[in-house]
């Protein structure tokens, strides 16, 4: 392994709660990723405006000149046998080309997780053959 690569490896990350300052940097990793177009507007209706969190429901990565990863969700009310709770569904994981196979997908992930404890219920995601295995290795149980 070169030099160069080891320390692109060793490259630290931070990972946070997203601010609308990161609204760009995000938009940009949705047209990357994904190949579709979003705007502020769109990020704060959908993750910030939640009503069922009083927090935004997304997290980044950040490397200290941009955001290179981003892993929103978005949360429901459910309830089952009379229940009530708070569903987190896990959607639209972005971690730009550059900065892959360094840990954003779990750190980001986790820090979700972590973050939202106290308050879901349960968490889900609808995993592709990519992500399947990292979900696995965090404990996620497969329902089909």
């Amino acid at each position: 392994m070169t030099a160069s690569r080891q320390r692109d490896l060793q490259k630290s990350y931070e990972i946070r709660p997203y601010d609308s300052d990161d609204a760009s940097d995000v938009s940009a990793l949705y047209e990357s990723v994904w190949g579709v177009v979003v705007d502020e507007a769109w990020l704060h209706h959908r993750f910030v405006e939640n009503p069922f969190v009083d927090h935004t429901a997304m997290v980044v990565a950040d490397d200290g000149e941009a955001v290179v990863g981003a892993r929103p969700y978005v949360a429901y009310p459910v309830r089952a046998n009379g229940d009530r709770g708070l569903a987190l569904l896990l959607n639209d994981l972005m971690v730009h080309p550059d900065h892959r196979r360094r840990g954003l997908f779990t750190r980001m992930t986790r820090r979700v997780i972590e973050a939202n404890a106290e308050d879901a219920t349960v968490t889900v995601n609808f995993a592709n053959d990519l992500s399947a295995p990292g979900y696995r290795k965090m404990g996620f149980d497969e329902i089909g």
